[in-house]
């Protein structure tokens, strides 16, 4: 098991939390040895329907993905700009460098500042951009039944709808939003935000198609609870650390750029802490 660094401090620092963090490890670990020992799983997995289903997912969710990172004129300088990426790898979250020397493209950046932008920019974009198009193919092509018979019964789909939701549900757009104004290219802004608007609101129907909801995890509300709990917290730490961003591209004494600095590292971290998933 590993932990990463932006959780260590929360989840370990007090001696009660850690023993109950480490319980709570060692309870999960048992129940999934249980549950291979017992051999409690469908099917489903190996049935031909059902990956035809979820080729199809796969398929057009990887494309309309790839189009938009890889295929899209401005998306690397619109993601240097409208996330804080500048002042991730200042953050001692890693063993390595936020991206390799000398190399200035998607392939080039590491996994972790990579997710971990967009999770601070609060689109999360990562951990759901592409679904809605691929739930929508296979909608289309095999009807919705299949799709919430796969997710009532099928343990894989179950557990990956289950993740994208609750990452889906920490999403807030209007902060996301906010961050469009550090982006200098005013053409390529408004393609790539009309986008992510598009696949959002298509990615949010299917969910809630396939888990039967009018609201994104209702039918789990103690989760659903918990995350709009941390919402209004996380919302005050995100407007500061767009302001501090604003001083810090205005100010031209480095000293007082330096301090600038230091508060924006603080807010990434404390982001973090309040989203807890952040790649």
């Amino acid at each position: 098991m590993t932990e990463q660094g932006e959780v260590i401090s929360s989840k370990y620092l007090n001696k009660r939390v850690g023993e109950n963090n480490f319980k709570e490890t060692i309870a999960a670990v048992l129940e999934k040895s249980l549950f291979d020992k017992k051999n409690i799983r469908t099917d489903c997995g190996k049935k031909d329907e059902f990956v035809a289903l979820m080729q199809v997912v796969s398929d057009n969710s990887m494309k309309k993905y790839r189009e938009l990172v890889y295929e899209t004129d401005g998306f690397i300088d619109y993601f240097k700009e409208a996330t804080p990426y500048n002042f991730i790898d200042r953050l001692n979250i890693g063993s390595r460098p936020s991206k390799r020397k000398g190399m200035d493209s998607i392939e080039d950046m590491r996994a972790i500042p990579w997710v971990f932008s967009w999770t601070q920019n609060r689109s999360i974009l990562t951990a759901w951009y592409g679904v809605g198009t691929g739930l929508e193919a296979a909608a289309n092509q095999y009807g919705i039944e299949p799709l919430q018979k796969s997710f009532r019964e099928c343990p894989f789909f179950y557990t990956t709808i289950d993740n994208i939701s609750m990452s889906f549900m920490k999403i807030d757009l209007s902060i996301a939003k906010l961050y469009n104004q550090f982006v200098t290219d005013g053409c390529a802004r408004d393609i790539i935000w009309d986008k992510i608007v598009d696949e959002y609101k298509r990615t949010l129907k299917y969910l809630k198609l396939i888990r039967g909801e009018e609201e994104l995890l209702e039918n789990d509300k103690l989760l659903r609870q918990t995350i709009l709990l941390r919402k209004p917290y996380l919302t005050g730490l995100s407007v500061f650390q767009i302001e501090l961003l604003k001083k810090y591209k205005e100010e031209s004494n480095e000293a007082k750029k330096q301090l600038l600095s230091e508060q924006i590292a603080s807010t990434i971290v404390g982001v973090s802490l309040g989203i807890r998933n952040t790649g």
